[in-house]
């Protein structure tokens, strides 16, 4: 199937490899922990700890409710 956008499309494949913890690993920074940084004292490490915990308790209910939709 020939796509007129291939990149977009690569994109949509990728969402889960290029995630802020990807980011932070290439050695850019999210623009959000330096705020956090500043505000709450986070360092990276527990900014992207808490960004996982958050995640995971996100799916973990998205995958609870379709299991009582059915």
């Amino acid at each position: 199937m020939i796509h007129d956008h291939p990149s977009q499309r690569k994109g949509h494949l990728m969402k889960t490899k290029w995630n802020n913890e990807f980011f932070v690993k290439i050695g850019l920074i999210p623009s959000y922990w330096l705020y956090y940084k500043e505000q709450f004292g986070f360092t990276l490490q527990s900014y992207l700890e808490k960004l996982t915990e958050v995640a995971k308790k996100k799916k973990s209910r998205a995958v609870q409710r379709m299991k009582e939709k059915g």
